[in-house]
């Protein structure tokens, strides 16, 4: 889902409910092994080494509303993060003549009370190649989800996936208020000082929830100011002013989400229905009902993809791997090398560590193999010394462990705690985590620390809208069938909702992000879609495609 999942060696890991495989660097992930379509690995490390600037200390100047519409677009390639630079640089050879421009603007701090003063919004965009004075391009949004990645480096991705969707429009990506080029705020993230999710005693718990307290008191502390008005229905107001200063009142834009970027395409599209037109929701959080019941999902869908689509995989893949030729022989050798970490025998790593890198190669098809050289290497090495380096590149490691991502961190806490109802009880958070742990053990210890800092958020969370639908246009969702972060139990929930929908499966598949992951049914029907206007009469199942040196996709037996 969202590319923030949680807290592991040492620092705030940021993994998805947001990724696709052209959005990844936007989420400012650890590294991605896939090769292009999509930046490279080391230039998505790269980009999650760029620190943000220091966070501000009060909110600028107010306006009238008259002003903020009235405001020029100042293009610039010069106006541009480093982060969509790099992006630009990675798919040089991909696109040579792709053209990224960025700009920033004032947008309110309350939408509801201008007085509040204003923050910077910055946005990228990546110029039509076809736009004529008779055609004028559109405006496509994307947004990479986490919630809180920054959008300029999705759309050069995008931009340089996309050959159609560069013909007719513009694809412009808005860094959402907090993180980014716009103000962005830093609270640094802080260790839980969990080793072993596993095994949590009373000490390392009360330990864990005093460090989330910290994080939350010392956050409030910095950017009270700022932290109530960082939720999405202010978010989508950002982007409708961008619109409106980009299009015109009166023209609608297009709309690309993923991942925690389909709850803000649902909710933009319910709050301004006259605003946008053509609406993709890809990897798709359970928009309909609050963040807490999207993330609770989590576990499962890690598990089942990890259980039910890897570990077969890895055993099929004996003859290179050497690690079993079973399920039960191949989860054997993941569990030795757990616990071997546990121990001290893998250096610089702990039993939750070896989770979060299995963890972050879930996420593609195409990371397959470097997990299973991880577990396999590492767990041969181990029953030949005893004791061993990881078996996977230190660059991989090395991106896991930045803590460059603070802005992100940032924003994803604020929006989760501030846009739908939450328990201030720490002690249900534990309940949760218990239960998730017993079935789910690859991911809960992460998980269940997503939402736990909400125990501790001082702020009213605002009233949600209720997205079912009956405001905005008709809205393509995109779904794999065994997507790990943004399950599709909540997409189906979610389609079932809201009558405006219709939905792709991709049967089989098990990557977060269905669109422009090289499957040409899904790409044809979005295609049509967003370019044509042309929408689907009825839900379409696509197949997917076989998992990496395999001619067919196999079935997935593993139940929840």
């Amino acid at each position: 889902m969202f590319r923030q999942a949680g807290f592991a060696l040492g620092v705030a890991v940021v993994a998805p409910l947001a990724f696709s495989p052209v959005a990844f660097a936007a989420e400012l992930t650890p590294v991605d092994p896939r090769p292009a379509p999509g930046l490279p690995a080391q230039v998505n490390a790269q980009i999650r080494g760029l620190s943000a600037a220091p966070g501000p200390t009060r909110p600028k100047t107010s306006m009238t509303m008259t002003q903020y519409r009235a405001q020029k677009v100042r293009w610039s390639a010069k106006n541009c993060t480093k982060a969509t630079l790099a992006a630009k640089v990675a798919v040089k050879e991909i696109t040579p003549k792709v053209v990224v421009e960025c700009a920033t603007v004032k947008t309110p701090l309350s939408w509801s009370d201008l007085s509040k003063g204003s923050m910077d919004l910055h946005f990228s965009r990546v110029r039509s190649t076809t736009p004529t004075k008779k055609a004028k391009a559109r405006v496509l949004f994307v947004n990479p989800g986490g919630p809180g990645g920054a959008a300029g480096p999705m759309a050069v991705s995008v931009a340089a996936t996309a050959t159609a969707l560069r013909k007719t429009h513009d694809i412009v990506g808005v860094d959402p208020r907090g993180t980014g080029g716009s103000t962005a705020l830093n609270c640094p993230p802080k260790a839980l000082g969990v080793s072993d999710s596993r095994v949590l005693t009373s000490k390392v718990r009360n330990e864990a929830r005093t460090n989330l307290k910290n994080f939350v008191a010392g956050c409030v502390k910095k950017y009270d100011a700022y932290l109530p008005h960082i939720t999405t229905l202010n978010t989508v107001s950002d982007h409708d002013l961008v619109r409106q200063l980009l299009a015109g009142r009166t023209v609608k834009a297009d709309w690309y989400g993923v991942s925690g970027g389909s709850w803000m395409g649902a909710w933009y599209a319910q709050r301004y229905p006259n605003s946008l037109e053509r609406v993709v929701l890809d990897a798709n959080t359970e928009f309909t009902a609050d963040w807490r019941t999207s993330f609770a999902a989590f576990p499962m869908g890690f598990q089942r993809r990890f259980e039910g689509q890897f570990l077969p995989w890895m055993a099929r893949q004996n003859k290179e791997f050497k690690a079993g030729s079973t399920t039960k022989q191949t989860k054997a050798a993941y569990e030795r090398v757990r616990a071997a970490a546990g121990k001290g025998k893998v250096t610089g790593m702990r039993a939750d560590d070896v989770d979060a890198i299995v963890m972050m190669l879930m996420y593609n098809d195409e990371s397959f193999p470097l997990a299973a050289q991880f577990i396999a290497g590492t767990d041969a090495a181990l029953r030949k010394n005893g004791k061993t380096d990881p078996a996977i590149p230190k660059e991989f490691l090395e991106a896991m462990g930045d803590d460059a991502d603070a802005s992100a961190l940032t924003v994803r806490t604020a929006i989760l705690c501030n846009d739908t109802p939450y328990t201030r009880t720490p002690a249900s958070y534990e309940r949760e985590f218990r239960g998730n742990i017993a079935r789910y053990p690859l991911v809960a210890g992460m998980h269940d620390m997503v939402m736990a800092g909400c125990a501790y958020w001082p702020y009213k969370p605002a009233a949600a809208p209720k997205i079912d639908g009956t405001r905005g246009p008709v809205k393509l969702m995109v779904q794999t069938e065994f997507d790990p972060a943004t399950p599709i139990e909540g997409a189906r929930k979610a389609h079932a909702a809201n009558a405006s929908t219709r939905m792709i499966t991709v049967a089989g598949a098990g990557g977060h992000g269905g669109y422009l992951a090289m499957n040409p049914c899904v790409d044809k029907a979005v295609n049509a879609y967003l370019t044509k206007g042309t929408m689907l009469t009825r839900d379409l199942t696509c197949a997917g495609t076989p998992l990496p040196n395999e001619k067919k996709v196999f079935p997935v037996t593993w139940k929840p």
